[in-house]
């Protein structure tokens, strides 16, 4: 090949990755440019960012949970990611009031909006200590964060099978007395601000099975409350902004003695309790 034609050939290839590299940098700056001013864009991208930075934290620290399977202890991993990064990055602020918890095993029950609840439930003085959480079955395979959650001793529960669900509570309730672990449990069993119909409650209905278990174990039950994010987090209106949410460790509610006939009282007794803290913030 003569010495033109190689000269030909090299300026060619540079005419084509200089107009590649423009073709990226205005792709790019556009989408950046879309995203400021469409705020559906900005809210999906952001939304995805969160999922994503479970994964990143998934793949990170398997090894490390994995040195410890099963153990709430593996909780303080997802503390520290969460006060270090997605705080920050998402600009989400915490503050706590209310009650301190009690000493010894628990159930805990918080009302659930959006999926920053988990980066709220996880900040370092919210987080009780000693605790494992219940959560729905489809959740173990959630991919490397699902794994996390195994090695983090998270309670799987099939809600679609009454039976297989008696039975992973009468197991959780024997965990519970005798590892004296606490329990955290959302018992509207979904997100409330995720939902893309029009929810005029606050609270969504609560199901039993948290306090079911409570009265099993014959342990206290804690409500925390965490404020509206309705101000910077809105699936229907596609806000994703930073935010400050309050959580509030509301007086311990003793189930000694308790039976399960007493446990629809005690559902509407904690329910109407928690509604009153959310609305008075």
């Amino acid at each position: 090949m003569s010495h033109e034609n190689t000269d030909y050939h090299q300026e060619e290839l540079f005419t084509w990755w200089r107009s590649a590299l423009l073709l990226v940098i205005i792709l790019c700056v556009g989408a950046k440019f879309v995203a400021a001013r469409n705020r559906a864009v900005c809210f999906y991208f952001k939304y995805a960012s969160l999922f994503l930075s479970y994964i990143v934290f998934g793949v990170l620290f398997i090894p490390v949970l994995a040195l410890k399977p099963g153990s709430p202890k593996n909780a303080w991993w997802l503390i520290k990611y969460g006060k270090y990064l997605q705080l920050p990055l998402f600009g989400i602020g915490v503050k706590r009031k209310g009650c301190p918890y009690p000493d010894g095993p628990c159930v805990i029950v918080c009302n659930h909006q959006s999926a920053l609840d988990s980066v709220v439930m996880m900040h370092e003085e919210i987080w009780p200590g000693d605790c494992v959480v219940i959560m729905k079955n489809t959740m173990k395979y959630a991919g490397p964060f699902g794994l996390c959650l195994v090695l983090a001793g998270t309670i799987f529960v099939n809600r679609k099978n009454s039976a297989s669900a008696k039975e992973m509570m009468r197991s959780a309730a024997d965990a519970i007395q005798e590892n004296k672990y606490r329990v955290w449990i959302f018992p509207e069993g979904t997100r409330k601000l995720s939902s893309k119909g029009k929810l005029e409650e606050h609270f969504l209905p609560f199901k039993k099975g948290a306090f079911n278990l409570a009265v099993m174990a014959q342990v206290p039950i804690v409500p925390v409350v965490f404020s509206s994010q309705e101000k910077f987090f809105s699936v229907q209106r596609h806000i994703f902004e930073p935010g400050e949410t309050t959580a509030t460790i509301l007086p311990a509610v003793s189930t000694e003695g308790m039976t399960l006939e007493d446990v629809p009282r005690l559902t509407d007794e904690v329910r109407t309790k928690m509604l009153e803290a959310f609305t008075s913030h």
